[in-house]
């Protein structure tokens, strides 16, 4: 069990023992053993009045600005952790039951809203669903991810509607 604490909290954190014992499916007092068993080889940050572990070899940061990403459904970015909320404001989770079956958009930290894709011969039609109002900055943070999405899949994309989340 410690085995698998400890390549737990590397690769996934920061996390809480809760988030372990979901992701691995242990009772949370074996959860809690198991990371007993490798509390020294971890850092400890308290958030909001969570206890957060993570590798000593990982850089801790909260400062995700200037970040965007689109993630596909799945990803372990919402599903590794029971307690989203450090990701997903609440207007978000009143208005999205995180499950995984969701292909989201990531703007510093945070999820924005949801994407998914159409894919044609030549190119990609993309779109997005939003919780909030973007800002221009945003929406152009957007433009640059989906650029960059663009390029990697080498289709042109048409970007459908960006929807609020109803």
């Amino acid at each position: 069990m410690s085995k698998l604490a400890r390549r737990y909290f590397i690769s996934q954190g920061p996390a809480t023992v809760h988030d372990f014992a979901w992701w691995s499916g242990l009772r949370v007092a074996d959860a809690r053993t198991a990371l007993e068993m490798t509390e020294s080889q971890l850092n400890l940050k308290k958030i909001n009045g969570q206890r957060y572990r993570f590798s000593n070899s990982n850089q801790f940061t909260n400062d995700f600005t200037k970040s965007t990403f689109l993630l596909p459904n799945y990803d372990e970015y919402m599903i590794s952790y029971k307690d989203r909320s450090a990701s997903l404001n609440p207007i978000g989770a009143k208005k999205l039951r995180l499950n995984g079956l969701y292909s989201v958009v990531i703007i510093n930290g945070k999820v924005i809203g949801t994407w998914n894709r159409i894919l044609k011969k030549y190119k990609i039609l993309l779109k997005l669903t939003r919780f909030n109002t973007l800002s221009k900055e945003e929406n152009q943070m957007i433009n640059i991810a989906l650029e960059q999405y663009s390029k990697f899949i080498n289709k042109l994309y048409l970007l459908k509607s960006i929807n609020k989340f109803k």
